[in-house]
C-alpha cells in the first residue's frame, strides 16, 4: 500500500465537497459527469475525469489513505510536473482561503447574497464564466453604478482585513513559496 499524494487528497476532498454542494441544489445524487463538469469550472488547472470520479466516491474514506500502486498512478491520471503540481495546489489554496472569506464577509452585511454576486460577477469567479463591470452589475441588481462600486470595493477591504487577521503567515509562507 502507498500512502497517497497530498494533492490527490485535495483533489478528493473538493470532490467530495461538490458531491455534497450539487446534492443540496439538485435535491439529488449528482452525475459523475455533473461533479466532473462543476470541478473543472472550479478548478481548471487539475482538470478530474468523470471515471476519477466515480473511483473516488466509490470508496469509502478510510480506504483512500493508502491504496495498490496501480491504482495510484491510474487516479492520479499521471502528472507530467511535481513542481507545477504543487503551485497549483498553493494556488487553489489560495483561492479557496479567499472565497471563504469572502463567503463570511458577505454573510455579515445587509444584503449577504447580492454582495457575494456583486463580487463574483465583477472578478468573474465561478458560476460566472466572464467579468462584469460595474454598470452591467448594477443593471442586473436595479441600483446604482456607484452603489455597486462602493459595495465592492468595501467587501474587498473587509475580506483583505479578514485575510490578514485570520490566514496571514500561512498567505505570507504561500507568497514566499511562489517567488
Amino acid at each position: 500500500a502507498v500512502r497517497l499524494p497530498p494533492h490527490f487528497r485535495l483533489k478528493r476532498g473538493r470532490i467530495r465537497t461538490i458531491n455534497k454542494d450539487l446534492h443540496t441544489t439538485l435535491q439529488r445524487d449528482p452525475t459523475p459527469d455533473e461533479i466532473a463538469k462543476k470541478f473543472n469550472l472550479l478548478y481548471p488547472k487539475t482538470p478530474v475525469s468523470s471515471q476519477v470520479v466515480e473511483q473516488v466516491l466509490s470508496m469509502p474514506s478510510y480506504e483512500m489513505d493508502s491504496i495498490d500502486q496501480n491504482e495510484k498512478y491510474e487516479l492520479l491520471e499521471n502528472p507530467a510536473n511535481v513542481e507545477d503540481i504543487d503551485k497549483d495546489i498553493m494556488l487553489d489554496r489560495v483561492n479557496d482561503l479567499f472565497l471563504a472569506a469572502l463567503r463570511i464577509v458577505c454573510s455579515k452585511t445587509k444584503n449577504p447574497s447580492q454582495n457575494l454576486d456583486i463580487v463574483l460577477r465583477h472578478l468573474g469567479i465561478a458560476p460566472y464564466t466572464t467579468t462584469q463591470t460595474h454598470e452591467e452589475i448594477a443593471h442586473i441588481h436595479g441600483c446604482s453604478r456607484e452603489w455597486v462600486r462602493v459595495s465592492h470595493v468595501t467587501i474587498m477591504k473587509k475580506v483583505r482585513e479578514y485575510l490578514v487577521t485570520h490566514h496571514g503567515e500561512e498567505l505570507e509562507a504561500v507568497w514566499n513559496e511562489l517567488e
